[in-house]
Parts: structure tokens; C-alpha cells; sequence
């Protein structure tokens, strides 16, 4: 009971920004443009300084010794890659859609809704996020751009030039830079990360405002009756997670990184995918719709893993 009254905040907060969000642009309060300004601003600055602050809050010995929840992330990303191509399939989802349904079902909401969660119910756990949230970063940002891209404007093939190309953005440098200031043990001065930090936090209330603002775009009636997502997120919300759950129990994984693990695959669809979508030409309105409805969903679900974990 404790633990879905938690997860029914972590909701609420971030459903009542979206409607903040929803409401300004309904009313004129705020003005349209700020669909387009706020992806670029989120991507491109406070994204970035997130995920730095996230990463220069990981001591080196930790790094080190973080294998299990790396090789964990990516086993997960790889069966959630293959739910998705299952699915998609499925649904006879066509061009960019498919592209979009991968992405979604593959990267969860580990720093909007994963921090505050697992702060709540696990903790001890919450050392996991920032290197789980990397290796996600990590892929999402190299391998997964074409994910994100619309098939038109995706990058030629160049070779190594093309590839380093497309791994020059923002979010890329800024983990390769707090990785290296980790391992050499260099520490910024209490200024710049304060700066960091405060900058970083705006990422996730104006990725909420932002959602909501597309949402006035949005037939949702329509998107409530969205049958791909609706029937594929029980398998990436509730069935992927308690299978990861036994996986790990099994190999012997220590019960706190196998519950915070459970849990942050449990999670509904990473935010900024949106931004990211809208920005690389996409099919953004689909991915706001699988935002939007993983996350309603995952009211009922979040509860459902963590309930099942103490039972089996």
C-alpha cells in the first residue's frame, strides 16, 4: 500500500507540470513557439548538465566496480530492442513509427521518475541510476541516433567520419567529459557544479511543461485507443522486468542491485525522447502518445513488480 501511495505521487507531480504545460499553451498564457525552443534548450544545455551532475556524483571505486549493473542495462536494452521489433510487427507499424516504437520500448524514465522512486523505496539503490542512466545515455547517443532521426534526414554513410559525426553532440561530450573527470579524479570547483546542477534541474519540469504543451496538438481521445501501445507495454512494464528479476536472482546478483534493477526496468518511457524525436524530424506525436500513456499505465503496473517481487 506505502509503496503505490509513493508511486501515485511521483504521478501526480509529474502529470500536474504536464497539465501546467497543457494549460498555458491551451490559453495564450505561453506562446506556441515554446514547442520548438523548449526541445532545443532541454536537449542541447539542461540534459546535458543533468547527466553531468549525475556522473560527477559517482566516486571512482564505484565506476570500477559497476559491471553487473552495465551489462545488466544492456541486456535489457537489447530484449526490450527485440520486444519492440516483435511488436511492431505485431501492429504493422510502418516508416518512422517503427523507429519510434524501438526507442520507446527500449529507454525508461530512470531521471524523472526513477530517482524520486527509487529515493522512496529503495534508497540504498539509488547509486545504480547515474551509471545505469550513462549506459542508456551511451547507446541512445551513438548507436540508437538513426532511432531518433526521420529516415530523411538521417546522416549519409561516411565512414568513420560520419560516425564521429553523429557522436559530436552535446549530451556524447558531456559524458565522455564527466567519465574522464571521474577516472582522473579531478574535482570542479563547488560553483561551477552548483551552476551544473541548478541548470540541470530544469530538465525535468520543462520536459513535463513540454509534453503538455504538445498534448494541445494532440487528438487524445485518439491516443487513449492506441492499441500498440496499450497492448505491448504490459510486456515492457510488467513481464520484461519480473523475468529480469529472476534472471538476476538466479546468477547470484546481490537482492539490493536485483531490486533496484527490477524496479528501473519497471519504469514507463524515458521523457526526452519526445525532444529528441521532435528535433531529429521524427514521429513525435507518437512518441508523446507512448509518454503518455506508459506512464498512466505504470500506476497500476509499478505497484504490480514490486508486489510480485516479495511474493516470488
Amino acid at each position: 500500500m506505502e509503496q503505490a501511495k509513493i508511486v501515485l505521487t511521483q504521478m501526480l507531480i509529474l502529470f500536474g507540470t504536464m497539465l501546467v504545460g497543457y494549460l498555458a499553451l491551451r490559453t495564450g498564457f505561453l506562446p506556441a513557439s515554446l514547442k520548438d525552443a523548449l526541445p532545443e534548450y532541454v536537449t542541447r544545455l539542461a540534459m546535458p548538465a543533468a547527466i553531468l551532475a549525475s556522473i560527477l556524483k559517482v566516486d571512482r571505486a564505484l565506476l570500477a566496480s559497476s559491471g553487473i549493473v552495465v551489462a545488466a542495462c544492456l541486456a535489457g536494452l537489447v530484449v526490450n530492442l527485440l520486444l519492440g521489433r516483435l511488436t511492431a510487427a505485431a501492429f504493422r507499424l510502418k516508416g518512422d513509427r517503427v523507429n519510434t516504437h524501438l526507442m520507446c520500448n527500449m529507454f525508461s524514465n530512470t531521471t524523472f521518475l526513477g530517482l524520486p522512486l527509487l529515493t522512496a523505496l529503495v534508497p540504498e539503490g539509488v547509486f545504480c541510476i547515474p551509471i545505469y542512466s550513462l549506459t542508456c545515455n551511451v547507446v541512445l547517443y551513438t548507436v540508437g541516433v538513426g532511432l531518433y532521426t526521420a529516415r530523411d534526414r538521417a546522416p549519409a554513410k561516411s565512414g568513420g567520419a560520419g560516425l564521429v559525426k553523429r557522436l559530436l553532440n552535446p549530451v556524447t561530450a558531456t559524458t565522455l567529459l564527466g567519465l574522464a573527470l571521474v577516472l582522473l579524479n579531478i574535482r570542479l570547483p563547488d560553483l561551477v557544479l552548483r551552476i551544473v546542477d541548478s541548470i540541470g534541474s530544469t530538465s525535468s519540469p520543462l520536459s513535463m511543461i513540454y509534453i503538455g504543451a504538445i498534448l494541445t496538438d494532440m487528438d487524445i481521445a485518439a491516443a487513449l485507443r492506441r492499441t500498440s501501445i496499450l497492448l505491448s507495454s504490459p510486456l515492457r512494464l510488467v513481464l520484461m522486468p519480473l523475468a529480469a528479476f529472476l534472471v538476476l536472482r538466479a546468477a547470484g546478483v546481490s537482492p539490493l542491485v536485483t531490486e533496484t534493477l527490477t524496479i528501473l526496468f519497471a519504469l514507463p518511457c524515458q521523457v526526452s525522447i519526445s525532444m529528441l524525436a521532435r528535433t531529429g524530424g521524427s514521429d513525435y506525436v507518437y512518441v508523446t502518445e507512448y509518454v503518455l500513456l506508459s506512464t498512466l499505465l505504470s500506476i497500476l503496473t509499478i505497484p504490480l513488480v514490486t508486489t510480485l517481487m516479495a511474493l516470488l
